[in-house]
C-alpha cells in the first residue's frame, strides 16, 4: 500500500520553488541580471520571484529551466527533492 505523504500547501510550493530556482542560477554561474535577459524579465521580476514576491507562471517555469541549461522536468526534480 503507497505511504501517504504529508499534503503540501501552497506556501511550501512556492518556498520549494524559490530555493530550486535561486539555487539552480547559482549554480549555473548566473547573475539575475544575466538570467532576466535570458528569459526576457526584468531584474525586478527576478529579485521579486527569489524573494516570493512574484510567483512563476508555467511559462516562466520552462524559460528560467531553458535559461540556466535544464529540462523543465529536472528543475521540477530538485523541487521534489527539495523537500526529502
Amino acid at each position: 500500500m503507497p505511504s501517504r505523504a504529508k499534503k503540501r500547501t501552497r506556501e511550501d510550493w512556492q518556498r520549494a520553488i524559490v530555493a530550486v530556482v535561486k539555487a539552480s542560477r547559482e549554480d549555473s554561474d548566473l547573475s539575475r541580471q544575466e538570467l532576466a535577459r535570458r528569459v526576457g524579465l526584468t531584474y525586478s521580476q527576478i529579485v521579486n520571484i527569489e524573494n516570493s514576491r512574484r510567483e512563476v507562471s508555467l511559462v516562466d517555469f520552462v524559460m528560467l529551466s531553458e535559461a540556466m541549461d535544464m529540462e523543465p522536468v529536472a528543475l521540477l526534480e530538485r523541487i521534489q527533492r527539495w523537500y526529502t
